[in-house]
């Protein structure tokens, strides 16, 4: 079985890359292709980090090279100590805070470019990006991936270059609490599950989107470069996968981080 504590050669007997994929190197939490994926927990924040420190780069454990920064002092989010299951997180604060990925957003523009997204986050304010794709060019291409508050769902909300948009709403899920995230876009349809299988896929069959922009914790467009729609809440760890994920793929990761964070998943 996947645990938290099974080894890197271990995860690599799990997964069965699709024909598609090229430089594969598999493991159960990223790395797969060349500057496609990426692989975000508390320990790849850089050096010896103290509570409450502000983070001015998230470090991808991919092998991809992917890694996440912030060079503005008052717009670095925090590292939070013991946060979930023992472990720590990065805290956005709902205001300007934002880690751009760059590197990862050419790898998904296109028509019909899929991604897989899976994290551990707890939101307040779940119509905010938790992660995003955008354009330095135009405000049109789009593609949002919003946590859930409790009250507002778990949506993917994804708009093209000619302004044509789908927004797919999923669960809802507890503000107060820790939460395993998967959406799996195929590239004409996504799937949203909260600690459970993704449910039906839905049709998110938009036109081509051309993306340069990749942010955690907010959206950073062409008119608004400095970010909006900023998350307040927490992410312990964030996966990002430039395939559909199977069901039992993602399955498998979900277990993984559930028993990682000490979470209750389906």
């Amino acid at each position: 079985p996947v645990t938290s504590s099974t080894t890197y050669a271990e995860h690599r007997r799990y997964f069965t890359a699709p024909a598609t994929c090229t430089s594969v190197s598999l493991h159960i939490y990223g790395g797969v292709g060349s500057a496609r994926t990426i692989y975000l927990d508390d320990v790849s924040v850089t050096g010896p980090v103290a509570d409450a420190t502000a983070i001015n780069r998230w470090g991808d454990l991919s092998g991809s090279g992917n890694h996440a920064t912030q060079a503005s002092g008052g717009t670095q989010p925090l590292y939070k100590a013991a946060i979930v299951g023992g472990k720590g997180v990065i805290r956005f604060d709902g205001s300007n805070d934002a880690l751009a990925v760059d590197s990862l957003a050419t790898s998904f523009d296109g028509a019909d470019a899929p991604i897989t997204v899976l994290a551990v986050v707890k939101s307040t304010n779940g119509a905010n990006d938790m992660f995003n794709l955008a354009s330095s060019a135009q405000d049109n291409a789009l593609h949002h991936f919003r946590p859930s508050n409790g009250l507002n769902a778990v949506t993917s909300y994804r708009r093209d270059d000619a302004a044509s948009e789908v927004n797919v709403v999923g669960p809802a899920t507890t503000a107060t609490a820790f939460h395993v995230l998967t959406w799996v876009f195929s590239g004409t349809t996504v799937a949203i599950g909260v600690d459970t299988e993704p449910g039906a896929a839905a049709a998110q069959n938009v036109g081509a989107a051309t993306f340069d922009r990749a942010s955690i914790g907010a959206c950073r467009r062409f008119s608004q470069p400095n970010g909006f729609e900023f998350l307040n809440g927490d992410i312990a760890e964030l996966v990002i996968y430039d395939w559909a994920l199977s069901v039992a793929e993602a399955a498998m990761l979900r277990y993984y981080l559930a028993r990682k964070y000490g979470i209750t998943v389906t």
